[in-house]
């Protein structure tokens, strides 16, 4: 015969163990911590994912930022160079357009050092450094007037990213060879709409039509950087070579201040 065992020799673990109840409440409490502990372990990686991703951002963005300062004082050394020899030639002479070029030239770099470090100007300044870099050019050459600057529609409270339209004025004014042929032209329209979209053109002859392509050097490939950094899949830029005529427009939507 077989006895049932007296319930007090069991310990309260075994009842506890011996209620299906307990059972469930084991597994659960199991599962529970494995969940805790996944989900824990996730977040942790997560949070490292978000810092590391936070921390290339902020180490791109620098990258950026450093990038664009130096694009924006880029101006081409063979112009300096050139319009200081020509300043120091027309001191010697006695020259009445030495003292104005000095200003023109210092208004230049002004901009490019000062304003140049703005992550937005308003267009008028823009504009007004593309006028002084014309100037300077007529200066050097007083019988050559053959510099044509237009603008269509109201500048006031549009701004734009400094440096950009200086670097199509520069190529095409180096480009023009305006220094040694009297001869050549450079024509420049800039036509911004009341909702702020610009066009801004700039045609420069060329000697022949084997440099009718596009001109070397840094000012385009530059411009066409700090495009991509400041309007990413937001403009556009066109470049075209006819016989002895070559071209640059941009077309950029603008924001007030």
């Amino acid at each position: 015969m077989v006895r049932d065992e007296p319930d007090g020799c069991r310990t309260g673990w075994e009842d506890y163990f011996y209620d299906i109840g307990g059972w469930r409440n084991v597994f659960s409490m199991l599962l529970n911590t494995l969940l805790f502990l996944l989900i824990s372990t996730l977040y942790w990686h997560f949070k490292q994912w978000q810092e590391e991703r936070e921390r290339q951002l902020i180490l791109r963005s620098e990258k950026l930022e450093a990038e664009l300062k130096f694009l924006r004082t880029q101006i081409s050394p063979h112009f300096i160079f050139n319009t200081l020899n020509n300043i120091y030639s027309l001191a010697l002479e006695g020259h009445e357009n030495a003292a104005p070029m000095v200003a023109k030239l210092s208004g230049i770099l002004r901009y490019v050092l000062y304003d140049g470090a703005d992550e937005r100007v308003f267009l008028k300044k823009e504009m007004e450094a593309l006028r002084q870099y014309g100037d300077l050019f007529l200066l050097k050459k007083p019988r050559s007037r053959n510099v044509d600057f237009f603008v269509e529609g109201s500048l006031n409270g549009w701004q734009i990213a400094p440096m950009l339209l200086v670097n199509i004025i520069e190529n095409a004014l180096k480009h023009s060879n305006l220094e040694q042929d009297e001869t050549a032209w450079v024509k420049v329209h800039a036509e911004i709409s009341e909702g702020g979209s610009l066009v801004f053109t700039a045609e420069n002859s060329v000697l022949n039509s084997a440099s009718a392509s596009e001109p070397g050097g840094i000012g385009l490939p530059n411009l066409r950087r700090q495009l991509e950094i400041n309007y990413p899949g937001n403009y556009q830029l066109e470049m075209k070579s006819e016989g002895q005529i070559f071209s640059v427009t941009l077309r950029l939507n603008l924001k007030k201040a």
